[in-house]
């Protein structure tokens, strides 16, 4: 449905802190410099893209900042996540999004699957947005980003799931 990204942005990061917090790490927000226009999402969907990335970024930092920025550039919305951690490098650049890709030294870093980063991008490409990361290399932080469209094809849905067999169909 038609959602305002920034409440969702700003709750996250608060809610994130105490995990920062526990990193001795801040996590600052970027809030938008003018207000943004409600777009169609999953709030819930985006709010877990946006939940993998800030969590990756204090598991794999071992000190510093996160930062956070939402903003509007032409016609999309972007969000990055930049933090002060292992970095990447540029060979591993390119897989990070596929199925149990994980960086070569993640074991030592944190626990997990290589998932994370794969969901985000199916739940991105669901919204006709984009999902990428950049890095100057090992040992120099790394930003995560996605861009989900101002104007999206995606329409509103609902499901009854009290209803035997109903699929999504037009919200009503």
């Amino acid at each position: 449905e038609e959602n305002d990204l920034e409440p969702v942005v700003t709750t996250l990061v608060e809610q994130m802190q105490p995990l920062a917090q526990m990193k001795k790490m801040t996590i600052e927000y970027t809030k938008p410099s003018q207000s943004l226009p409600n777009i169609m999402m999953d709030k819930e969907k985006v709010r877990q893209v946006l939940n993998n990335m800030i969590d990756n970024a204090i598991k794999y930092s071992k000190s510093g900042a996160i930062v956070v920025t939402l903003k509007q550039e032409s016609k999309d919305l972007i969000v990055k996540v930049k933090d002060t951690g292992k970095g990447i490098s540029k060979e591993e650049l390119g897989a990070l999004f596929n199925k149990y890709t994980r960086g070569h030294d993640s074991v030592t870093h944190a626990t997990g699957l290589g998932l994370g980063m794969y969901v985000a991008k199916v739940i991105v490409e669901q919204h006709n947005g984009k999902i990428w990361a950049e890095s100057d290399g090992v040992g120099k932080g790394s930003t995560f980003c996605f861009s989900l469209p101002v104007k999206s094809t995606v329409h509103a849905t609902t499901v009854d799931l009290a209803e035997p067999g109903s699929d999504a169909g037009p919200a009503k």
